[in-house]
């Protein structure tokens, strides 16, 4: 979140835990959905981060994006969500 606000966007955190994204972000009247993953577990050719919740996998359209830190990188990954 702070990442974003950096760079001049709005950001908006949901009430509670239940949300299934952890914060919006916004500029002008654009809003975003963002799920925030880290990982520092390193695999053969790269690293492995799980995107699930507690229940398992998300519902389609949960989020808009996912942003991904590589913790042993100092690295961040924002990756759209498919869109249909």
């Amino acid at each position: 979140m702070a990442r974003a606000a950096e760079h001049g966007l709005k950001i908006n955190k949901p009430w509670g835990e239940s949300s299934p994204y952890d914060f919006v972000v916004g500029s002008g009247r654009n809003l975003a959905r963002v799920q925030v993953k880290s990982t520092f577990r390193k695999s053969k050719n790269g690293y492995l981060c799980a995107v699930k919740n507690q229940n398992g996998m998300y519902d389609a359209d949960a989020f808009d994006f996912l942003a991904v830190y590589v913790i042993p990188e100092d690295t961040w990954y924002v990756i759209p969500e498919p869109v249909n």
